[in-house]
């Protein structure tokens, strides 16, 4: 039981990191990639990238954290 709280704690731990890592990425590909865009449409689209990159990379990142609990 208590191993279960700890696997659930580390899991919580691992995707808050991630949403964090996510944001900063975000942020950095839309401020550094992703010029200002002309109109809305292209910065909708642009947004969608960054968030697709990013959530992306967040999801291996707690993937990877989940792994190295779950082998421990």
């Amino acid at each position: 039981m208590n191993n279960k709280f700890n696997l659930k704690k580390e899991l919580v731990i691992g995707f808050i990191l991630g949403g964090i890592i996510c944001a900063v990425i975000s942020a950095a590909i839309n401020l550094y990639l992703i010029k200002m865009p002309e109109s809305d449409s292209v910065n909708a689209i642009n947004h969608g990238v960054s968030g697709l990159m990013s959530g992306g990379i967040s999801a291996i990142i707690a993937t990877v954290i989940t792994y190295k609990k779950l082998t421990k």
